[in-house]
């Protein structure tokens, strides 16, 4: 890792008005691509230049929503603009440089633009087919605000924009207007949080010299504090979806392109990173989902699901559950929820018959060695390189963790108990099974299965009250501007439909 060095970029959206969130997507999808206008940092150059030059000074870039989002996602930080470039280190000069020229110099050509639409636009489709995509922006609108960068990366969204592209005066008016969004991320240097990220003692003279110059030095505009990277849940919405205890609902998509069952259940959770159930909750979370373990014998050994997964995000403060390609969703599901009321229960184990596969689970102390290893392992293995060490401390920054959270962490894994590991299980994972809390779940199926499926849920205790959409209504409805705010109401409205018995 030595070799190479790594700087971003972050600039907040905050001050962006709700259409130039909506010209975002646009930008990040073109920003290596658009030809350089001449100033002080360089002389102009065509777009052909420009991929020409990046190729042969630059290993790897990128722009985007979020620290790892992508042209229909927002990634962490979602409240900032992260342009990234990767260079050797003996070009280090060079990262900046072109971070620098990406974000002063483009200049929104239309024909450019209009290029990089098409592309977006022939992607969507793909989105569409994408059952466990929908499945995860269905849950995307329980959450977010539509005046947020997570609510102008909805593809559906997008695709509204690029549709009207094809207008040679909405394309000449939406490069006047990315102009003058760029200029409102700019205008306030001081608000640019920049990371470098590799052996910066390697490098000559001063490390920060390349960034005193345009975009990056200049007064601060105000005196206010610079915005900082949030939370995934300090973005969500006042009104975002959040059931009552014992209340379960959300969306039930259905489509004919789908063979299978996609299923995602959440609900709310802890977010203190020095939670002393943390390293509990991980261990048993890692107990009852490990290969051979309770949920891969009795879920992917009985047929019942391909996949499946449950996690906790401090980030979000969720813990969620969740199914993929299932055959037979329900039996999959009432399967986890057996599986975790026989690991909360004391009974002894020398009643149980460890042959047969049927049997009740129990707490295995073998296993429970096996799970804190692959809890262990899943924390070390990240960090085994200088990359990924320097990946993991950025990413404490973006998520507010202490810069020690992952050594506090292994100590208190290897520390967890038996009596902790099914405290854990008590206290955090059989409320989400058993309906005790407020739930939001948002699941796709075979549109021939639908009928079935509706059943099947009206029968659990508690019942899911989800809303039915087909992918056409539900593209339908995410697509205006206030989609995310419209699905919430939609869900709502049949959550209280169906407890008054008239669905």
């Amino acid at each position: 890792g030595a070799q190479f060095l790594k700087c971003d970029a972050m600039l907040p959206l905050d001050k962006l008005t709700t259409r130039q969130l909506e010209l975002l997507p646009l930008w990040c999808d073109v920003a290596f691509e658009l030809p350089l206008a001449a100033s002080s940092l360089g002389a102009a150059m065509s777009y052909e230049a420009v991929v020409e030059a990046l190729t042969d000074s630059t290993v790897r870039y990128n722009c985007s929503a979020g620290v790892g989002g992508s042209r229909f996602g927002v990634g962490q930080a979602g409240n900032m603009l992260h342009i990234s470039v990767k260079v050797e280190s003996a070009r280090y000069s060079m990262a900046p440089h072109w971070i620098a020229r990406i974000l002063a110099d483009a200049e929104f050509a239309p024909d450019r633009l209009k290029i990089a639409g098409t592309r977006m636009l022939n992607d969507v489709p793909n989105y569409k087919r994408n059952g466990s995509g929908l499945m995860k922006l269905a849950m995307k609108a329980f959450d977010h605000r539509d005046n947020s960068a997570h609510g102008a990366f909805n593809a559906f969204r997008i695709e509204q924009l690029l549709l009207s592209l094809k207008d040679d005066k909405v394309l000449e008016k939406v490069s006047t207007e990315l102009g003058a969004l760029r200029s409102k991320l700019l205008e306030d240097p001081g608000s640019v949080f920049v990371r470098i990220a590799g052996d910066i003692e390697s490098i000559e003279g001063d490390v920060f010299a390349p960034w005193r110059q345009a975009p990056f030095s200049g007064a601060a505009a105000g005196d206010s504090l610079r915005p900082l990277p949030a939370l995934s849940r300090d973005l969500f919405a006042k009104d975002a979806l959040r059931p009552e205890s014992g209340t379960t609902c959300g969306c039930l998509l259905s489509s004919s392109a789908e063979e299978s069952n996609y299923w995602m259940m959440q609900c709310e959770s802890f977010t203190d990173p020095r939670s002393p159930d943390l390293a509990a909750l991980l261990v048993a979370i890692e107990y009852v989902t490990a290969l051979e373990g309770p949920f891969w014998r009795k879920i992917r050994g009985k047929g019942h699901s391909y996949s499946y997964s449950l996690s906790h995000s401090l980030e979000t403060g969720k813990l969620k559950f969740a199914l993929a390609k299932a055959t037979n969703p329900l039996a999959a599901f009432e399967a986890a929820v057996t599986i975790v009321q026989e690991l909360c229960s004391e009974e002894d184990e020398t009643e149980v018959n460890d042959d047969d596969e049927d049997g009740k689970e129990y707490l295995d102390p073998s296993a429970m060695e096996a799970a804190q290893s692959g809890v262990i392992f899943g924390l070390i293995e990240p960090v085994d390189t200088l990359p990924g060490a320097m990946g993991e401390a950025f990413d404490n920054m973006l998520s507010q963790q202490p810069p020690d959270q992952l050594q506090w962490l292994l100590q208190a894994v290897q520390q967890v108990s038996e009596d902790d590991v099914r405290s854990a299980l008590r206290t955090h994972i059989l409320p989400l099974f058993t309906g005790t809390c407020g739930r939001t779940v948002s699941m796709i199926c075979p549109a021939q299965k639908r009928t079935e499926l509706e059943e099947g849920l009206s029968k659990l205790d508690p019942p899911f009250q989800v809303a039915h959409f087909d992918v056409e209504a539900f593209v339908s409805s995410v697509a205006p501007a206030d989609g995310f705010s419209a699905v919430r109401s939609r869900v709502r409205e049949a959550a209280k439909l169906k407890r008054s018995g008239y669905a």
